[in-house]
């Protein structure tokens, strides 16, 4: 092992065998930086671009400013190069300047999209994803979670999954045992959760919601259910009727065992309760019956 620069906290070797009876390792001309600053200054090796495709849009516009950004240490001979791709998308993107990390774009119809911001420096590159929402005119959106940041729920938690730890021990070497955890996270954009034979299974939002309901009659969910369930439930709360009660639900109908997400619109107009401020929404994965498989929600909007 030869010829490396490297930081290491107090305490930490560079490098351990950990199996010298099979084993030999020889480490030759290998130098400690006290910082990552004087590593790069030391074995100034090429690092890939910076990139950032900016925040995600909502708009009922059909033209969006892109807001992205690239960066480049500049040590290759090669120019560096951008450009933008459209990787989902209801229908077409004309970029105004596709090779621009900062441009105008077209979409058209309104839909969901997502576009990609790709960055080489002729060795090396990297990418980052935008999500672009094009609504309806006049449409707006009171509420939204979107997922967006990994390991963020925005306020959500899953109950009564049914789902639990569970290790398994290698008939041989107890030291090999391995543990898997229920899936319940948000990464890449999509909340992800696993169900295991649970009738209650559901997904509750934060509480005090405080969201004005007048004039917004929609809850619309872009969801991948790979469960057999055929029907869903959205409950709720109002801070005039905080407590949970039938009346104030309505279930709609999904596809079951779904191989990609499908985008559900949920007319909660015809809810009496639904009026005054919003306190707290639950999406019922299941209704009753006992239920296995995976969701996948990637955005929830309540809107007009």
């Amino acid at each position: 092992i030869h010829d490396n620069g490297y930081v290491t906290l107090p305490g930490v070797e560079f490098f351990v065998n950990e199996a010298p009876k099979t084993t030999q390792w020889t480490l030759q001309n290998n130098t400690v930086y006290a910082t990552t600053a004087e590593l790069d200054k030391g074995m100034p090796f090429n690092g890939p671009p910076e990139v950032d495709a900016g925040p995600d849009v909502r708009t009922d516009k059909p033209t969006v400013c892109l807001a992205g950004t690239v960066r480049d240490d500049g040590r290759t001979a090669k120019p560096l190069t951008v450009r933008w791709e459209v990787l989902e998308g209801a229908g077409t993107v004309t970029f105004r300047d596709p090779a621009s990390p900062q441009t105008e774009a077209d979409f058209s119809p309104p839909g969901d999209y997502l576009l990609r911001l790709v960055a080489d420096d002729g060795e090396l590159w990297l990418s980052d994803l935008v999500a672009v929402h094009v609504l309806p005119p006049g449409v707006s959106v009171a509420a939204a979670w979107e997922f967006n940041k990994p390991l963020d729920k925005e306020g959500w938690t899953e109950v009564n999954t049914g789902t639990q730890l569970r290790e398994w021990t290698h008939p041989l070497w107890s030291a090999w045992s391995a543990i898997s955890h229920p899936v319940k996270y948000v990464a890449g954009g999509y909340y992800l959760v696993a169900v295991e034979n649970s009738p209650d299974a559901h997904l509750l939002s934060g509480d005090n919601l405080s969201v004005d309901l007048i004039g917004r009659k929609t809850i619309k969910l872009r969801f991948q259910n790979h469960t057999p369930a055929t029907r869903m439930r959205f409950r709720f709360t109002t801070e005039a009727d905080p407590a949970w009660q039938d009346a104030n639900s309505k279930t709609f109908d999904v596809t079951p065992n779904d191989n990609g997400p499908h985008d559900y619109t949920v007319d909660m107009s015809t809810v009496p309760g639904w009026t005054g401020r919003l306190k707290q929404l639950r999406l019922d994965l299941a209704t009753g019956a006992e239920l296995s498989g995976t969701c996948r929600l990637d955005y929830l909007w309540i809107s007009n």
